[in-house]
């Protein structure tokens, strides 16, 4: 670049000389090109022929050529720095070098990885596994081109268990849309459970997220439990004393302490097709569970968990910017709710907004949003934190949007979770 430096300074003093504009000058300082560094040179072989095509001719290439040329001699040299980014070139496109199974493997495990960081006490894999021979695991990987995206996209809940499975076993390699309708897996002594099951309606867990519980089904090798297609819910109560639905009073309680979840199994089973040679494997079975919700040990309903559209869910969160103006005025008397206080009352909802008292309580909380989704009814359904309420806030805030209502009726959801 020196040659060219001396070729600007001879242009210049002319310029100087004769009182000429520089800018009046018809030499295009872009069409002259230099050869890389040697540090830089790897680059050229792993860009693609539109990328190449654009550094030769493209226009911000041009003109940085323009300015490089004309300000050279006010850049300092930097050795060190073309060196030090030429080795960041160097690790960029030596990867290309790694053989595709292994890198692949490497994302798998890594993927793995944050499966397993959630399940502690879960990693006395009992059978050899082959890092050569992970990627098969997981079927998206393995149709995705490597270097398409640095890494892939996370996993799904099915995927999820593929991957416990082959970690639990070492060897089964299981097809995610084999896990669709999964719930749990179960291998040795311990469950592997969708986090969904376990958690709060209000809670948002991850889709993938799998929660350990210690423990056996006294099945052996794997099981996956799958739901039963058509989940029972108690006919509603005639007795007279069963459903009262009172006037809400506003104070958050929880009613269902005698409300407990079940996993029973059926009769029905059968072993799964697994591995690549797709050979019936009698360790794989499916096995039917119901999540049964029990109140005082009286049964009121299977659950369908994991149909449930957790995304569609309210989830209602207000701050009261107005407490000194809201200090003793709970709510628009105008507006009608219930107390909803046992699971007769449940099933037979009530005309106007019903509460469902079952505060700081997740399983009578998640039950019940099951069972009102189960009846076609998810959509009216809003599922309050544990954080104070405010009614007059919440009746405010979403009475604009709603300004079809008749005067009574409250623009909170048909069905609030407390």
């Amino acid at each position: 670049m020196s040659t060219f430096g001396r070729i600007t300074n001879a242009l210049v003093s002319e310029v100087n000389e004769n009182n000429i504009s520089l800018a009046t000058l018809n030499f295009d300082f872009s069409l002259l090109k230099f050869d890389a560094p040697k540090e830089f040179q790897p680059l050229g072989s792993a860009l693609s022929g539109r990328r190449r095509r654009e550094a030769e001719e493209g226009l911000h290439y041009r003109t940085a050529r323009r300015l490089g040329v004309l300000f050279e001699d006010l850049i300092p040299s930097t050795p060190k720095l073309i060196e030090a980014f030429g080795k960041r070139v160097f690790l960029l496109t030596s990867h290309f070098c790694f053989p595709d199974k292994f890198t692949k493997s490497m994302f798998s495990l890594d993927l793995a990885a944050s499966v397993y960081k959630n399940l502690p006490g879960a990693l006395d894999w009992r059978q050899p596994l082959c890092l050569y021979d992970l990627h098969p695991a997981f079927a998206t990987i393995a149709r995705i081109p490597i270097f398409r995206s640095p890494q892939p996209k996370a996993l799904t809940l099915q995927e999820a268990f593929a991957c416990v499975a082959k970690f639990e076993s070492g060897t089964i390699n299981l097809e995610p849309e084999d896990l669709s309708t999964a719930l749990a897996l179960c291998s040795e002594d311990s469950i592997f459970v969708a986090a969904v099951v376990l958690s709060d309606p209000f809670d948002t867990p991850a889709p993938n997220d799998i929660r350990r519980i210690a423990g056996n089904i006294g099945q052996p090798g794997l099981s996956i439990l799958v739901a039963p297609q058509e989940p029972q819910i108690r006919k509603p109560s005639f007795a007279f004393n069963a459903v009262a639905h009172e006037p809400y009073g506003f104070l958050r309680e929880n009613n269902f302490s005698g409300t407990s979840l079940h996993l029973p199994f059926t009769e029905w089973r059968f072993p799964l097709e697994a591995s690549t040679e797709r050979a019936i494997d009698q360790d794989v079975m499916v096995v039917e569970s119901v999540i049964s919700v029990l109140d005082r040990g009286k049964w009121v309903a299977d659950l369908d968990i994991m149909g449930i559209d957790f995304e569609g869910v309210s989830r209602i969160v207000n701050i009261c910017n107005n407490k000194d103006e809201h200090a003793g005025i709970s709510h628009d008397p105008n507006y009608d709710y219930f107390s909803v206080d046992n699971w007769d009352e449940l099933v037979d909802a009530p005309e106007g907004v019903g509460i469902f008292r079952a505060h700081s309580n997740w399983a009578a909380r998640l039950a019940a949003v099951s069972i009102m989704s189960q009846k076609g009814q998810g959509h009216s359904i809003g599922v309050f934190g544990s954080n104070r309420v405010c009614f007059k806030c919440l009746e405010e805030e979403t009475g604009f949007a709603e300004p079809h209502l008749l005067d009574h009726e409250s623009p909170l959801p048909s069905f609030c979770i407390d």
